[in-house]
């Protein structure tokens, strides 16, 4: 609430995707450095990767995103800095920058905006909400039946009935079956999996259904796959479930309108 009693309504972001267009012409194992996101006065790390890291940009030139745990809150700009490098190119390092104001912003639409570099154009994928809301969404896999420390694949992604654009997907596990990795958070019981997500919190629109597709196998079996829908609210939680042939698959959203401030002074 404002000092004058009125309440503000946060204008959340949501960043869908970054991506390297040229993405056929370039080896990823060789780009390094940082994509920042700095919106108004706080600052979020999207991609960070040190010399020595493995590669975290998929065949087709997505990056994956790092994203904060709370909602993003737009009131002025976006300023989006690229600080990368590679050791196989001259000059090593470039800086790029792309900035979007308040006075070209378009609510509830989905945007793309290219920055020019020399690795080609960036494109980032963007929609700023009107009247939106946070969920913050954490996936269990339940009965896993395999006793061992299982390697799984697959993917989490969302998106809701409102943002009707092909670009509007947040992924929040997305591996291919050669990307397999041995994930050991299991309960007490030894019956349940907390799959670590790239990002647990993604922003929907008030009075839309948001959809949380899911599908985890493991070796060449599937566990689970199906779709759960949640409507979104202010306040509260819910549970989901996807029944499988091997197991269940537990999703546990929690609405709020948290804003992410703090700030930050060190990339990489």
């Amino acid at each position: 609430m404002r000092p004058n009693g009125t309440y503000y309504i946060p204008k959340f972001l949501e960043v869908f995707s970054v991506r390297f267009v040229n993405h056929e012409k370039l080896d990823f194992s060789n780009i390094y450095g940082a994509i920042v996101m700095q919106v108004d006065t706080s600052g979020h790390i999207l991609y960070n990767r040190k010399l020595g890291d493995a590669p975290c940009i998929d065949s087709e030139g997505f990056v994956t995103l790092r994203m904060p745990c709370r909602g993003i809150n737009i009131i002025d700009s976006i300023v989006f800095d690229c600080y990368l490098f590679n050791l196989e190119i001259n000059p090593h390092y470039e800086f790029v920058e792309g900035c979007w104001s308040s006075g070209h912003r378009r609510y509830d639409q989905v945007i793309s905006q290219r920055m020019d570099s020399m690795f080609g154009p960036i494109e980032v994928t963007l929609v700023v909400f009107y009247s939106s809301v946070v969920a913050s969404i954490d996936v269990t896999l339940i009965d896993f039946e395999d006793t061992s420390l299982p390697e799984v694949y697959g993917h989490v992604k969302v998106k809701n009935d409102k943002t009707c654009d092909p670009r509007a997907v947040s992924w929040l596990f997305r591996n291919d079956k050669k990307d397999t990795v041995t994930y050991i958070s299991r309960d007490k019981s030894g019956g349940c999996i907390a799959l670590p997500l790239l990002r647990n919190v993604v922003v929907v629109p008030l009075e839309s259904t948001m959809m949380v597709d899911v599908c985890i196998c493991y070796g060449d079996t599937v566990f689970a796959s199906g779709e759960v829908m949640f409507h979104a609210k202010l306040t509260g939680k819910k549970s989901g479930f996807i029944i499988g042939s091997h197991g269940k698959i537990r999703i546990e959203v929690s609405w709020s309108r948290d804003v992410y401030y703090n700030m930050f002074s060190y990339y990489w």
